[in-house]
Formats: C-alpha cells, sequence, structure tokens
C-alpha cells in the first residue's frame, strides 16, 4: 500500500536529474523493461554507464533509504549512503536523492533543487499518490481518482504547482483540450508571479503542446519559442531539443519543407550532445521522410538506414517497421523494385507482429504498386484491395493515409496507376 512513494519519488527524481544539464537518465518505461537483468547488461541495454540503485520503505512515521551508485566501466560502486527521514521531511527526500547523484557525477545544474518554498506535507502525499495512480491506470475511474487527488492535494496547498501541472497534463492526455488549456494557462500566471521557473517552462511546453494538436501553428510556434528561451536558462538540454524537434513537426504539417527540414536537423545536433539516442533516431527518421519529399533520395535513405540502425539497438519494434517502409519506399522511387519489395514484406512482418493497422495498409499500398510496375496485375490487385479494404476498415482516407511517407513528386503518377 505505500508502494506509490517510492514509485512517484523514483519518477520524480528521474525527470529533475534529466532536466539538470548536460546528463542523459534513462526513462522509467525504459528501466521497467529491463529492471530484472544484472546491472552490466542493464547499463548495456539502457546505453549508460552509472546505475543507480537503492531500497527505500516506510515503518510508522519514517521512511529509511538506501541508496548506491555503481559505475560499470570501472565495475566499482563509487558511493553509497544510508539515511532516515520523518514523515514531515517527505517533500525533501527526492530533493536529496537528487543532489546526492549530481554532486557525485559534478554535474553542475541551473535548477533549483532544494526549492526554497516547502509544500504542505499532506499535500504532497496526496499528490504522489495521485502520479503513482495516473501512471498505472487502467481505465477512466483511475483516472477520475487520480484527479479527485490532485484536487485535495491542491485544496490543501495552492502553490503546489506540479500537481495543477499534472491535473492539467490528465486532461489534454483524454482530449479535453480546453480544460487543460486552462489549467497550464493559470498556472503560468501564479508560476510566473512566484517565480517558480520550472514550472514555467512545464506549462509553456504543455501549452505549445495544445496549440499544436488545435492546428494553431502561429500560437504554438510562440509558445515553443518561449519555453526554449527558459529552458536554455535553466540548462534543460533535453527540452530544449524536443521543442526544437515539435517546431520541426509544426512546420512539416504546414508543407514547409525546407524550415522542417532545418529544425529537424538541428534538433539532431542537439540530442546528440545530450546523447539522447532515441531522439536522434527520430530527428533522423523526420529528416529521411523530408528529403523523400523533396525528392534527395540518396540522403534519405542515409537518414533511414542510419535510424533504422538506433531504433533496432533499442528496440522500437513500431519505429523499426516505419524505417523499413520508408526505406523501402525511397527504393521504390529509385526504381529498385526488388529491394523495395524486400524492405517491405520485412515492414509488413513487423507491422502484423505490433499489429499496426495503419501500417500494415500503407505497407500493402506500396507492395501493390511494386507488382503494378512489375506488370504482375493479379498481385497488384490483390495488395491494393486489401490496403483500402484496412484504411476503409479504421475509417482512414485511403489516398492521405496510403499516400503517408511517398514523395508529393511522384504521388500523382502512384494515384494514376493505382486508379487504373
Amino acid at each position: 500500500e505505500d508502494e506509490f512513494y517510492a514509485y512517484s519519488i523514483s519518477s520524480e527524481l528521474i525527470s529533475d536529474v534529466a532536466s539538470a544539464g548536460l546528463i542523459r537518465v534513462a526513462s522509467k518505461k525504459q528501466i521497467e523493461d529491463v529492471r530484472d537483468l544484472p546491472i552490466d547488461e542493464l547499463a548495456e541495454k539502457l546505453l549508460v554507464r552509472y546505475v543507480v540503485t537503492g531500497d527505500f520503505w516506510k515503518v510508522d512515521s519514517i521512511f529509511q533509504l538506501s541508496m548506491e551508485m555503481y559505475d560499470t566501466k570501472k565495475s566499482k560502486v563509487l558511493w553509497s549512503k544510508s539515511w532516515k527521514k520523518t514523515w514531515s521531511e517527505l517533500a525533501s527526500i527526492k530533493d536529496v536523492l537528487a543532489d546526492n547523484i549530481l554532486t557525485s557525477l559534478k554535474v553542475y545544474t541551473k535548477q533549483d533543487i532544494f526549492k526554497t518554498s516547502i509544500p504542505n506535507v499532506e499535500a504532497y502525499e496526496y499528490y504522489l499518490r495521485a502520479k503513482y495512480q495516473w501512471e498505472e491506470r487502467t481505465n477512466i475511474e483511475d483516472t477520475e481518482f487520480a484527479r479527485d487527488l490532485l484536487k485535495k492535494a491542491i485544496d490543501l496547498d495552492d502553490k503546489l504547482l506540479v500537481a495543477k501541472n499534472l491535473l492539467g497534463y490528465t486532461y489534454k492526455e483524454t482530449g479535453d483540450n480546453d480544460k487543460a488549456l486552462e489549467i497550464y494557462t493559470q498556472n503560468l500566471k501564479q508560476a510566473e508571479q512566484l517565480g517558480d521557473k520550472q514550472v514555467i517552462e512545464n506549462a509553456l511546453f504543455n501549452i505549445s503542446g495544445i496549440y499544436k494538436n488545435q492546428g494553431d501553428s502561429e500560437t504554438a510556434l510562440d509558445y515553443y519559442t518561449r519555453t526554449i528561451k527558459i529552458s536554455e536558462e535553466l540548462d534543460n538540454k533535453w527540452l530544449v531539443a524536443e521543442s526544437v524537434m515539435s517546431i520541426g513537426l509544426i512546420y512539416k504539417g504546414n508543407r514547409n519543407l525546407k524550415k522542417a527540414l532545418d529544425f529537424f536537423t538541428l534538433s539532431y545536433e542537439k540530442y546528440e550532445k545530450y546523447g539522447d539516442r532515441d531522439g536522434m533516431a527520430g530527428s533522423l527518421l523526420q529528416q529521411g521522410f523530408i528529403q523523400l519529399h523533396m525528392g534527395n533520395y540518396n540522403q534519405a535513405l542515409d537518414n533511414e538506414i542510419r535510424s533504422r540502425k538506433i531504433f533496432e539497438e533499442v528496440g522500437y519494434k513500431d519505429y523499426i517497421e516505419l524505417t523499413l517502409f520508408l526505406i523501402g519506399t525511397i527504393y521504390y522511387f529509385q526504381g529498385d523494385f526488388d529491394k523495395a519489395l524486400d524492405y517491405n514484406i520485412r515492414a509488413l512482418t513487423l507491422a502484423e507482429e505490433i499489429v499496426d493497422k495503419a501500417g500494415i495498409g500503407r505497407i500493402l499500398f506500396i507492395i501493390g504498386n511494386v507488382y503494378l510496375n512489375n506488370g504482375d496485375y493479379r498481385k497488384a490487385e490483390e495488395y491494393l484491395d486489401k490496403s483500402f479494404s484496412i484504411q476503409k476498415e479504421i475509417g482512414l482516407n485511403e489516398i492521405e493515409i496510403s499516400l503517408d511517407g511517398i514523395s508529393p513528386t511522384e504521388s500523382e503518377e502512384v494515384r494514376e496507376k493505382s486508379d487504373t
């Protein structure tokens, strides 16, 4: 029943350390997927050098903690420590853990690790419970329960801005953008009054995403620009890279290919400096996609191959599928139909394995067009019929989805052949 303490504080700790500066931290999801591995194997899988492990348990009103940091490169424990905290010190536990990690790694941070305003302890406990409930939710009832806990926390401590940001996020993730925007906007104003830059940064980034999802590109770009400015002040390199990437996606959506490519290229540089392999792979994938649309097939192919290699290292099957599809599509437009067929069949196998119906639909479309160009009209008709049937089944526009990833310079020709 006390698991929420360790779970939520660990989640907060990952976020704080990751935003501290030039240090990359594996995400909670990545850690959960491989946490049963021996430390050296775990480090290799997560592409990290240092591994922090520890215990956290509650006895009556006392928290007992132990933590050690292991350097996998030198195969030795750098430090270990045990200590106790009273229930009244709950809100400071995560800050102490973060400070120990950053100090041990000699990472300088512009973040205010030890917050000047200590929240109401009871309110903070409600927040930790809500965070656990939200992240472990399985249905709408869990979501509503998490919101109720957050509202109790806010009622007890109106200055607990992290609780307000999480409340806004629950509405954003369930599609209630108006409610989320209302909460974030109010929280941004209060954070500016209190001078809490981390909350300002979080609110700005989430407001940016809402406007982006609503198609208000101009306002979204303004908020992403403001996010980048404050993230650079705080030296939060991860959020700078994420914001640059998001700006690239806006320009991509607006068909401004040159600006999109510029921002995707810049995001790659930011992710590379930060050491974020996931981000690097995503940037390369997007660069390849834009270059495909611009007809720069050799550059597109190089970027998609590099992207696929990284995604294979981290084991993201959905993105491996997408890069295989894009590589096959590039070969299709280069006229190398054998390679186009080979890569798309490999992509199809993965798409079927992970049940990606939209992916299956677009892959079948390319395979059908390969057979069409090879003069095998029976197989072409078979695959194109399957493609359109799947896309109708999932309620997507046939041509738009089928042409996702296909160069606009070629799409009319492909459409004409498919109609035939």
